[in-house]
C-alpha cells in the first residue's frame, strides 16, 4: 500500500509539473506573438491586449480579469456552482505572461522578416505549451469551458462552437482596438492542427513519464 501511495503522489507530481510548463510555454509564446502584434495575434489575445491599452494594466493582468468574467459568464450559462478550479489556468497563464513581459521588454522586432519570425516561434511554443496543458486532463480553462457549455446546450460540434467563441472574441477586440490583423487569421486556422501534432508527439513519451 505504501509503494502504491509513492507512485500515485509521484505520479500526480508528474502531471502537476507537465500542466504547469505547458502554461509557461503557452503565456511565453503569447508574449512572442504580442511582439509581432503589427502582424496581428490571436483574437483572445488581441482582446486582452486592446483592453490593456483602453483602460491600463497588463495583457497578462487583462487573462486573469478576463477569465474570471468569462467563468462567471459561464456559471450564469451552466446554472451550476462556479468551477472554481478553472481559474487556475488564467491565474497561472496571466502571472507567467507579466513575466516573459518582462523578459521581453527589450526585443522589439522592427523589420517583417523578424515580425514573422517572432509570430510564427510564438504560434508553435503556443502550441506546444497547450499539448503539454492538454496532456495531464486537469481543469479547463475558462474559454474552454465555457466553449463546451455552449456546445453543450445549444447541440452544436465543438469545431462550429469553439468558431463562435473566436468570433465573439474577434469582434470585441475590434471593439477595443486591439491588434487583428492577417496574423490573427494565421494563429485562428494554423493554431489547433499544431496542436493536435504535439499532442500526438508528446502523447507517448507523456505516458513513460508519468506512468
Amino acid at each position: 500500500m505504501e509503494f502504491f501511495m509513492k507512485n500515485t503522489n509521484l505520479q500526480l507530481l508528474k502531471r502537476i509539473i507537465c500542466f504547469i510548463t505547458g502554461m509557461g510555454f503557452i503565456s511565453l509564446g503569447i508574449a512572442l506573438t504580442y511582439k509581432a502584434q503589427k502582424l496581428g495575434t490571436g483574437a483572445f489575445d488581441a482582446l486582452n491586449m486592446g483592453l490593456s491599452d483602453t483602460f491600463g494594466l497588463t495583457p497578462g493582468t487583462w487573462v486573469i480579469i478576463s477569465g474570471i468574467i468569462i467563468l462567471i459568464i459561464n456559471t450564469f450559462l451552466d446554472k451550476q456552482f462556479p468551477k472554481i478550479l478553472s481559474a487556475i489556468p488564467v491565474l497561472i497563464i496571466g502571472q507567467f505572461m507579466n513575466f516573459w513581459m518582462v523578459v521581453l521588454r527589450d526585443f522589439n522586432p522592427k523589420n517583417y522578416p523578424l515580425l514573422i519570425a517572432f509570430l510564427l516561434l510564438g504560434l508553435v511554443t503556443i502550441a506546444f505549451g497547450a499539448a503539454m496543458y492538454i496532456l495531464p486532463a486537469f481543469s479547463p480553462s475558462p474559454i474552454d469551458l465555457i466553449t463546451l457549455t455552449i456546445m453543450n446546450k445549444l447541440k452544436w460540434t465543438f469545431g462550429k462552437t469553439k468558431t463562435v467563441v473566436e468570433l465573439i472574441a474577434l469582434v470585441l477586440a475590434l471593439f477595443f482596438g486591439g491588434p487583428i490583423w492577417v496574423g490573427t487569421i494565421v494563429i485562428t486556422f494554423l493554431i489547433g492542427p499544431i496542436i493536435q501534432f504535439f499532442l500526438k508527439l508528446l502523447e507517448k513519451p507523456y505516458n513513460i513519464l508519468v506512468k
